[in-house]
């Protein structure tokens, strides 16, 4: 993710509380706050996972997932 630090710092950096889904709400901060989220289809990056890695544990990661999408639902006005 590439981030202007303005934009960063106007939404108060990431949200410490989320164990594996910080990344997914900083993203939906940032397009519920305003700021142009552009994604782009070609793989810049791979994901190693590894045993013992938080993001294994399929159930918090699916929480927080959640988590960060009723937040953003919340945000919006819509009906959680």
């Amino acid at each position: 993710m590439l981030a202007r630090r303005t934009a960063l710092e106007r939404l108060g950096g990431v949200d410490d509380t989320y164990d594996c889904a910080d990344d997914l709400d900083l993203v939906l901060r940032m397009r519920d706050g305003g700021t142009r989220v552009a994604t782009i289809d070609d793989v810049t990056a791979l994901y190693r996972q590894r045993a013992g890695s938080i993001t294994r544990d399929r159930e918090l990661t699916e929480r927080e997932i959640v988590r960060a999408i009723h937040a953003s639902i919340v945000r919006r006005g819509a009906q959680a």
